[in-house]
């Protein structure tokens, strides 16, 4: 098993247990004051279950279809997803419902068609972009402080991933460092067509995170170089 399997192991479980404990407590404040329906956060859900489960399994492979483990993935998280509306029948607030499961059939199909086409670091940028489009959300719905310390480390981790995917997976570090600045441009846009929040804090953390990470990956890049020339004769 490759480092990336472990670490991907570790969050799927803490992933798991995560969704598992959320929907089955009544629905907290929260998550209505996010600004988002409930069918695009049970898309949202199931499409990072997916990728978890995958990358756990299979980081650095395609979904292969003529195989038996992308069809088992696919079985478990759907079977999850059917008992989970069930369950829900018997917590208060909560009702089983068929379009929820339909939103998380939509989602790990979603994960299960980008690993189809998609590996390993390039397949990793669809879940980290998803994700970095859910804090302006959780910040609206007060879960995240805004202008905060907790805000500012949310927005910095989140963009030290995106920073740090993008320059090792595209073409070179310039056109990942090109493609992170306008991912923070769109999640701008983005939360100020649907009304949530990015604010000052935000944008600051994000844009500190990508000079950080992007100093270090040109800094081993050139370390790198300098390596290879002393090589030659």
């Amino acid at each position: 098993m490759s480092r990336e399997q472990k670490l991907f192991g570790v969050m799927l479980a803490i992933y798991w247990v995560g969704i598992f404990v959320a929907t089955h407590i009544p629905v907290p404040r929260w998550a209505g004051n996010m600004g988002m329906s409930d069918k695009t956060m049970h898309f949202s859900a199931y499409m990072l279950f997916g990728f978890l489960l995958w990358f756990a399994v299979s980081f650095d492979q395609k979904a292969d279809w003529r195989q038996f483990r992308p069809w088992l993935i696919l079985a478990i998280v759907l079977l999850y997803g059917a008992a989970d509306e069930f369950l829900q029948r018997f917590v208060a607030g909560r009702s089983a419902d068929i379009i929820d499961f339909a939103a998380d059939i939509g989602g790990i199909a979603a994960a299960m068609l980008t690993v189809t086409f998609l590996a390993g670091r390039r397949a990793i940028i669809v879940p980290v972009m998803v994700c970095s489009v859910l804090i302006p959300g959780l910040v609206r719905s007060g879960l995240i402080a805004q202008g905060t310390i907790f805000e500012f480390a949310v927005y910095f981790v989140c963009f030290a991933a995106v920073s740090l995917v993008f320059g090792l997976t595209l073409k070179n570090e310039f056109v990942g460092l090109l493609a992170t600045a306008a991912d923070i441009a769109f999640l701008k846009i983005y939360a100020a067509i649907t009304d949530k929040v990015m604010g000052q804090t935000a944008i600051l953390s994000a844009l500190i995170a990508t000079a950080i990470t992007f100093g270090v990956l040109f800094y081993v890049e050139r370390v790198k170089r300098v390596a290879d020339e002393n090589k030659l004769p």
